[in-house]
């Protein structure tokens, strides 16, 4: 149900058939957006839907595929309405399993309208889950009328030991992506994260259990296991009450400007800022835990925020390295060494953190969408203050700072973009995400396939982000099209054609009409949208 500690506030009892389950998943994702910041996650999806639907089924009740997909498309449509502060959607997220339920619930028995069933949820039939994926990608690919693709929710799928490449409605799911523009992947695969190459790099990459894990806002990867450590009280539970305090970011470009001369320095400074983030989200943690009847709906479904991280984000190591004379950045053999050196250390202090405090902590490489782009800015005006020419990205007032350990999008080998993956997202918890940016469409079983090779490495998470296009005089699609490369619309012929491209991790138009490439390859229109800051070609 949707419970609420508020004495004015309406509440619901368990849901009892699919159709109010649906309105209480839009429901409240509605409700916790106003009250947090950050993404909500529907976690195990189509498990629970599909739950529903054979119960449901058992008792005689029929659902035929176009109910099921005009009911997903209902969820869908009122996920993406802007209900929250400054007329935006709320940010929401969700997985898919393919023929089976999620590893962390499938043995607990099915609860239907608060009742237990006297099945399982590995006892539901594979078609169960297929009939509801099949209707949710359906009306995720039939977007809007005019032509816009649907942003939310984002979708993950796990890949797991055990994963069918071959499941033709995973395939499906490939096939009709292009509409909308993507899908997050998380690998739960063993072997890969047991390489000795990788390890002797990064000893803190490390295969995940995906019956103790869960995937958030900026895909947070929980270890439930750390959370049962600290008294969280969720291990082996299938209460999805995990997240983020607050994100507050370490500028690594400034710290390696301004103490890097000295490595000991550096590494105390380190320290010394880590501490005063920490102070900050232990602040932050008391006075929300202070002031619970300000979130109503939230401590409804959370007693307390043990299972909530402090989160330490890291911006510019890339453009800091090259600043301290590493002229390649994170290219850069011996930079990329230091590099994991001084991410090391900053686990360490995490960890003496989580020992110490008693709460659970976590190092992000975040978006940085906004922070990236103030961080260049103050760093640019410390040099002009102190005498000093620094590197950061962009151009003029379009500046900014790569996320993370990352490379730019702009490194052009997309191999060292892999590789830097593999080696660096070890040590996020959150935000370490590989963007496949695709331009064309390729073969489902093709994709698949580079997938399951890709996964082979130890990569957290990536994503497959097709490139749409849109006519916005008749709402034409355009997919796995770039508006660079249309002059006008096939259908109206107009010459108003946007792009929409990942940016922040959803999809978002970045330019509109009368597409360039400037000549230092960044996107340029009559209007643009993060272009500049966030997609290179």
């Amino acid at each position: 149900g949707i419970p609420s500690l508020a004495k004015n506030m309406l509440e619901s009892d368990a849901a009892a058939s699919l159709f109010t389950l649906i309105r209480h998943f839009s429901n409240i994702v509605t409700l916790m957006s106003q009250q947090v910041s950050g993404a909500v996650m529907l976690a195990q999806m189509t498990t629970i839907l599909a739950s529903y639907l054979y119960d449901e089924e058992l008792r005689g009740v029929d659902y035929s595929d176009k109910l099921l997909t005009r009911l997903m498309y209902q969820l869908i449509y009122e996920l993406n309405l802007p209900l929250r502060a400054g007329s935006e959607s709320a940010f929401s997220n969700c997985t898919l399993e393919f023929g089976k339920p999620s590893e962390d619930i499938k043995d607990e028995y099915v609860v239907v309208g608060g009742e237990p069933r006297e099945y399982r949820y590995t006892d539901i039939p594979a078609t169960y889950f297929d009939r509801i994926n099949v209707a949710f990608i359906s009306a995720m690919a039939k977007g809007t009328n005019k032509g816009i693709p649907l942003t939310f929710p984002l979708i993950t799928v796990q890949i797991d030991d055990n994963f069918n490449y071959h499941n033709p409605v995973f395939l499906l799911l490939l096939e009709k992506m292009y509409t909308w523009g993507g899908v997050y992947f998380e690998n739960f695969r063993t072997e890969a994260f047991n390489d000795p190459y990788y390890k002797n790099l990064n000893p803190l990459i490390k295969a995940k259990d995906p019956a103790v894990s869960r995937s958030l806002c900026c895909r947070l990867n929980i270890n439930l296991g750390l959370l049962s450590r600290l008294g969280g009280g969720i291990f082996g539970s299938s209460v999805g009450n995990v997240g983020a305090i607050q994100v507050l970011n370490l500028n690594m470009n400034r710290m390696l400007i301004e103490f890097g001369h000295d490595e000991a320095l550096l590494k105390d400074k380190i320290r010394e800022y880590m501490e005063i983030m920490e102070e900050g989200h232990l602040a932050k943690r008391k006075w929300v835990e202070d002031h619970k009847e300000l979130y109503p709906t939230f401590f409804a479904f959370n007693k307390n925020l043990k299972n909530y991280f402090n989160v330490f984000a890291v911006t510019g190591m890339h453009e800091g390295l090259i600043n301290v004379g590493y002229p390649l950045g994170m290219n850069d053999p011996n930079g990329k060494l230091y590099a994991h050196e001084l991410m090391q250390y900053m686990s360490k202090v995490v960890d003496d953190f989580i020992v110490r405090d008693r709460v659970a902590c976590g190092i992000e490489y975040a978006p940085a969408e906004n922070a990236g782009i103030k961080l260049a800015r103050n760093d640019v005006k410390w040099a002009e203050k102190h005498g000093r020419k620094i590197f950061v990205q962009g151009e003029s007032d379009n500046i900014f700072l790569t996320s993370g350990c990352m490379l730019p999008f702009s490194e052009p080998d997309f191999t060292k973009q892999i590789e830097n993956a593999a080696e660096f997202q070890g040590y996020a918890t959150s935000g370490s995400i590989l963007h496949h940016f695709i331009e064309s469409k390729i073969e489902p079983e093709l994709l698949a396939k580079y997938i399951e090779r890709l996964f082979r490495k130890p990569i957290n998470y990536i994503t497959l982000s097709p490139t749409v296009s849109s006519c916005l005089s008749c709402g034409q699609t355009l997919a796995a099209t770039d508006a660079l490369h249309v002059d006008e619309c096939p259908t109206c012929h107009s010459t108003d054609i946007g792009t929409y491209s990942r940016v922040i991790g959803y999809v978002r138009m970045i330019a509109r009409k009368n597409i360039k490439i400037n000549e230092k390859g960044y996107y340029k229109g009559d209007y643009n949208f993060w272009s500049k800051a966030r997609r290179f070609d």
